[in-house]
């Protein structure tokens, strides 16, 4: 290696020429490092070159005390250590290294490296980092030290010199300022498509463009001086066109400000704020001790891909803490701000700040518009990483920068959930359909759909239908869906669904690739050529399902594929090369399970909703009762034939099978079919986890007259030993018990004659006295209205719907006859009943609440006291109501009327009766207003355990109510260690946030009133305004078409359908609310149209409303634009974009069923009075732009 030493005076020379630009061709890449404690430096190149090692000696001031050089020859890929005995001299904190390829052309090679320096600032930097600082350099100091970068001149291009010089695009014309002026904008706000000032020519051109509001409109043009000062993190950088394409336009977070400190309309200083972004992949600890943070190229925005923490590396947490780099996790972000100028692991300093804040959930939307997914319900804005790492169903956690970006998002495999939809039937009593899926853990599930636009979800995927019927009654064709629909098209019904106590919905659809013939190749982990994994892809086994071996598909692993084996075998739901959901349907060997044997009487044969096989009822010989599917078609016709006598049935009849010549065959529906030959409906069978199998039929011995002998120990000829198993059919058989009687011989009575049939040792007893051993114990006691009474399919009693004290509905099949009649009696208020066909046929009718108007309207004389047993629901008390309307409520002592009502449990009904609720409303004492007067019914008036139940008043609309609009949609929130509803609302012209136990009915822009406890939760809220299928302006545009009336939107307690307006609230005040279209506006008036025929409507008869000072007026637009949800007072002009009066075709008529021309969308509005003044009034905006 040569040696040169030069003076100060000629590095001044030399140093100067490193502003000329460097030549264009592919150089080598150096990377210094320097050992302070060793006084060494390590020069390492991606390629053979030789070059020329610069050391800028500078004094504890900043003065440049000369400069070093050593010519040195680099082998690539291999270390060479440069020292004094080299000629590099001793160097300390604040000289500067540089390498580059000659003296002649100084061409840098390497990032310059500042010895454990602070960063040199030529003046006073306004930056939030804590970046060290030094005194400013001298103008005019002859030496001047060498630069990573070639620098350009502030007016001089980039390009190669051309003849004709560049000339200054002109900008449009600005006021001239006065006095001092600073802009401060986020770096996304530069305009990178003005095409008089391409982003790659800011200083040459002297204007940067930057927008105004949100990227739209005409950008504002800023001078820059023509000596402009550029500072990133605090930093002086040079003012050149790369370094504001590098840290203005292709800064991703931070943000700019620009000052004009003269008030000359020229901008001479920039401060940009830089930030790095890194998500954190793992850490390891280098030779040295230090740790190195290795960053994932996915989120990460950092300039290189690991950081060497040393000394001067410090982290800290969003709450200020120091964090050792050690500590750091996987996923953990990291933003980074530190001293541009340098590289990542050369920066002077670094402040650096740590978020672990994470969400997760299944993403239900993605915006590729606007980069942001939505997540339970909340939308996150993900700022670096790419929207195709994510698919709509599937479940993520996102993890947060410290200012909330979301960074990045980690599937959670585990957490999606698969299911094949198998099943949809409606059951009786019931509003909403039950969905059948099979799990992807091979689990059989039936939920209720959670509404009707879920129901809808599932009916697409089920019926291979293109359009699902919109009108209720059409819905599901009519026709019930089950295994036997789908059996050979299971992989054509996978979804991705989510199970609450609200119902099942549908996230998503899955679509699944593969057929036969697949080989699996476990080395390369792919079926064919679809990538699986042992941990991220969920494997079912459906072939011995499909076939009738087992009950339900086996949830399988990885390892339970052959390698080289050929299988049947669809996935769907692919991310990143991998298959998250696989179902085999073929090729996987499975065995019979094992059986379990017995004997005993068949009692009954149905089918239950939604399934194919029917269930067999069997009393075993102990006074049991099994309930099983049939194992397969072939053994459910053998127990058939047994039963019902009707010979062979043939088993390729699906038809046959599922409705056995049109009957259902129990003991409470088919008596002369099961008791009067149930001595003839004895076999032996067998039960395994597939069903029950018929065996063989068992032939009775014995008759009438056997005489039981207490001394011989004889049933007539036949000795009871102590393996003889014995029951009573007595009362079984008369409907007075569900169940028949375990005996044992103590309890017949010596020589009574006994109706007896033998089966090997066990007997069957049909008539004859004896003891009934203990009674059957009660598990618990309740109070409830009787609000429901049906009889399910293979029901032995009716079932029977109660409203219980705490507003649950409790379905229970009635303990026997008796207490099914006790039931019906209450319900059906036709007096006592005592005949079975009448307890079977309820006059004809079901009373559930399908058809809740049978007893919603006496609702206060269904209440009972009720007991549940093993058995079932037994009537105890009927418990007669005190009380009714006028019942004022005293705060201070908690009476109502003349009862006390401090410990008692109220309900309020109407919610459920409405059809718009699961259950009853719970209310709290909280809830009711002292003074008001409520409609309600109180039960054990002279017991502490009171029950109440209110029918009118709770929720009533009142002069002083105010309302709220939702604005999002609910979310689960963790509320003082509960979980609860959050919805975000407009109230009293500001956004706001409810929480409440049970919000999830609400959809964005109904209209609701509230009342909350003194901890800011929610007691009780009334939906004032509930559109039709979902949150939609498609809802309220198609009311016309299908509603005569559209006050039917409203959802008041009390509220007539025949009648456009209701009446609420206090007697001194009339309370009125109302809801149309709106036909036209005058000034401070406002016109609805509130009825329609269908086809055209006149509208000579439309209401009219005048707007006060004090009105309160929201606009709901569900454009989603800017300043378009808003709130004033009194205000009606500029808020309103197009009246139905605009689609008048001929005199005072309006064409529903337009599609096109001025004012298809329209506005509507809805309108709350009081004493006619109007008080409140929302404006629902349509799509139109």
């Amino acid at each position: 290696m040569g040696k040169k030493r030069i003076t100060a005076l000629f590095c001044a020379a030399v140093l100067a020429a490193s502003s000329l630009p460097a030549a264009a061709e592919e150089t080598a890449k150096v990377e210094i490092t320097a050992d302070q404690a060793l006084q060494s430096v390590t020069l390492v190149s991606d390629k053979d070159t030789t070059g020329v090692l610069i050391r800028a000696d500078r004094a504890s001031d900043g003065a440049l005390n000369g400069v070093t050089l050593t010519e040195v020859t680099l082998a690539a890929g291999q270390e060479s250590v440069i020292t004094d005995e080299d000629g590099l001299g001793a160097f300390d904190a604040g000289d500067k290294l540089m390498f580059v390829d000659s003296m002649e052309s100084m061409r840098p090679l390497a990032d310059a490296v500042t010895i454990e320096a602070g960063p040199i600032v030529t003046e006073p930097v306004d930056t939030p980092t804590a970046a060290p600082t030094e005194p400013a350099a001298t103008p005019t100091d002859p030496v001047e030290e060498p630069t990573a970068a070639p620098t350009e001149a502030a007016d001089e291009p980039t390009a190669e010199p051309t003849e004709t010089p560049t000339v200054r695009p002109t900008p449009s014309p600005k006021p001239t300022p006065v006095g001092p002026s600073t802009v401060e904008f986020s770096s996304a706000m530069a305009a990178d498509d003005d095409e008089n000032f391409p982003s790659d020519e800011i200083i040459t051109n002297g204007y940067l463009p930057v927008y105004d509001d949100g990227g739209w409109g005409e950008p504002t043009r800023y001078h820059l001086a023509d000596n402009l000062k550029i500072f990133v993190n605090g930093v002086e950088v040079e003012a050149s066109n790369w370094s504001v394409e590098e840290y203005v336009y292709d800064n991703v977070l931070g943000n700019v400000k620009i000052i004009d400190s003269e008030g000359d309309g020229q901008y001479e200083r920039m401060n940009i704020e830089y930030l790095e972004i890194g998500v954190v992949e793992y850490t390891e600890t280098n030779d040295t001790g230090e740790t190195v943070v290795y960053f994932d190229g996915r989120g990460s925005y950092v300039k290189g891909p690991y950081l060497v923490c040393g000394s001067n590396v410090q982290i800290t947490d969003v709450n200020g803490e120091s964090v050792q780099p050690a500590d750091l996790k996987q996923y953990d972000v990291l933003t980074i701000t530190r001293d541009m100028d340098a590289d990542l692991n050369r920066s002077s300093f670094y402040d650096i700040k740590l978020s672990r804040d994470t969400v997760t959930g299944v993403i239900s939307e993605i915006d590729s518009d606007k980069n942001t997914v939505v997540i339970n319900g909340e939308t996150y804005s993900v700022i670096i990483d790419s929207l195709s790492h994510y698919d709509v169903g599937n479940t993520y956690t996102m993890y947060f920068d410290i200012d909330g970006n979301a960074i990045y998002g980690k599937k959670e495999y585990s957490e999606t959930n698969y299911g094949i939809v198998t099943g949809m039937y409606e059951e009786p009593g019931s509003s909403l359909p039950t969905v059948r899926l099979i799990t992807d853990e091979g689990n059989i599930i039936e939920e209720r759909a959670a509404n009707e636009d879920e129901a809808d979800m599932f009916y697409t995927i089920i019926s291979v239908e293109d359009d699902v019927p919109y009108s209720a009654d059409e819905r599901y064709d009519g026709g019930t869906y089950t295994l036997s629909d789908t059996v050979n098209d299971l992989q054509n019904n996978v979804c991705i669904y989510s199970a609450s106590e609200n119902g099942l919905k549908c996230i998503d659809t899955v679509s699944m690739d593969g057929e036969e013939g697949m080989k699996y190749r476990e080395e390369a982990g792919r079926i064919d050529f679809y990538g699986i994994s042992a941990t991220e892809t969920k494997f079912l086994n459906i072939e011995p399902y499909v076939n009738g071996f087992a009950k339900a598909p086996a949830s399988i692993s990885m390892a339970d594929l052959e390698d080289g084996a050929e299988y049947t075998a669809y996935l769907g739901n692919r991310y990143d090369d991998i298959y998250g959901f696989c179902i085999i349907a073929d090729g996987i060997a499975y065995s019979e399970p094992e059986q379990q044997e017995g004997t005993g009487v068949v009692t009954g044969i149905y089918t239950e909703p939604g399934n194919v096989l029917p269930t067999v009822r069997i009393m075993s010989f102990d006074g049991s009762v099994i309930e099983a599917e049939a194992e397969n078609a072939d053994e459910a016709n053998r127990f058939f034939t047994l039963l019902s006598e009707a010979g062979s049935v043939m088993p390729e009849s699906a038809e046959t099978l599922a409705e056995y010549d049109g009957e259902i065959i129990t003991r409470a529906l088919s008596p002369e079919m099961v008791i009067d030959d149930i001595e003839n409906n004895v076999c032996a069978y067998s039960i395994s986890e597939n069903g029950l199998s018929y065996k063989e039929t068992l032939i009775p011995q014995g008759g009438q007259g056997m005489i039981y002998d207490a001394a011989l120990g004889t049933l007539g000829s036949f000795a009871l030993t102590d393996d003889t198993r014995m029951v009573s059919l007595n009362e079984y058989a008369e409907g007075a018990l569900k169940k028949p009687v375990s005996m044992t011989s103590d309890m017949l009575a010596d020589q009574n004659e006994y109706s007896a049939y033998i089966y090997d040792n066990c007997v069957m007893l049909l008539e004859g006295e004896h003891s009934t051993g203990p009674k059957e114990e009660i598990l618990s006691e309740g109070i409830g209205a009787v609000v429901g009474m049906y009889m399910a399919a293979g029901g032995e009693q009716p079932t029977v719907m109660i409203m219980t004290a705490d507003g649950s509905i409790i379905e229970k099949e009635a303990r026997d006859t008796a207490e099914a009649n006790k039931f019906y009696a209450l319900i059906s208020t036709v007096g006592e009943v005592t005949s079975d066909d009448m307890t079977k046929e309820y006059d004809g009718r079901t009373y559930s609440k399908e058809d809740i108007s049978l007893v919603a309207e006496d609702i206060q004389n269904n209440v009972c006291l009720f007991t549940v047993t093993e058995s079932g629901l037994g009537l105890k008390e009927i418990s007669r109501p005190e009380g009714g309307k006028g019942m004022v409520y005293d705060a201070d002592s908690s009476m109502l009327g003349t009862y006390d009502i401090s410990e008692a449990d109220i309900i309020g009904p109407n919610l459920y009766l409405d059809d718009n609720a699961l259950e009853a409303s719970k209310i709290a004492l909280s809830i009711l207003e002292d003074g008001a007067d409520y409609t309600a019914y109180v039960y054990n008036s002279g017991e502490d355990g009171r029950f109440v139940i209110i029918t009118e008043g709770i929720g009533e609309l009142r002069a002083e109510s105010s309302i709220a609009i939702v604005i999002g949609e609910p979310r689960k929130v963790l509320w003082r260690g509960e979980e609860l509803d959050a919805a975000e609302v407009y109230c009293n012209g500001a956004e706001r946030t409810i929480l409440h136990d049970e919000l999830s009915d609400l959809n964005e822009g109904d209209i609701i009133a509230f009342a909350e406890n003194e901890n800011g939760v929610v007691e009780d809220r009334q939906l004032l305004m509930l559109k039709v299928s979902d949150s939609e302006y498609a809802a309220l545009r198609e009311m016309p078409t299908w509603n005569d009336n559209f006050a039917y939107a409203l959802e008041p307690d009390g509220f007539d359908p025949n009648t456009n307006t209701v009446e609420y609230g206090d007697t001194d005040k009339e309370v009125k609310q109302y809801f149309g279209a709106i036909y036209d506006t005058d000034g401070d008036t406002v016109r609805l149209i509130t009825s329609s025929d269908g086809e055209k409507s006149n509208v000579d008869d439309t209401l009219e409303f005048t707007i006060g000072e004090r009105t309160n007026i929201y606009t709901y637009d569900y454009n989603y634009r800017e300043g378009s949800r808003v709130f004033n007072r009194g205000k009606l002009d500029g808020y309103l974009k197009e009246n139905y009066g605009d689609m008048l075709v001929e005199s005072n008529y309006i064409d529903w069923n337009r599609t096109s021309g001025t004012g298809i969308n329209p506005s509507f509005a809805y309108v709350k009075t009081v004493d006619g003044t109007v008080t409140d009034l929302v404006i629902f905006n349509g799509e139109n732009e």
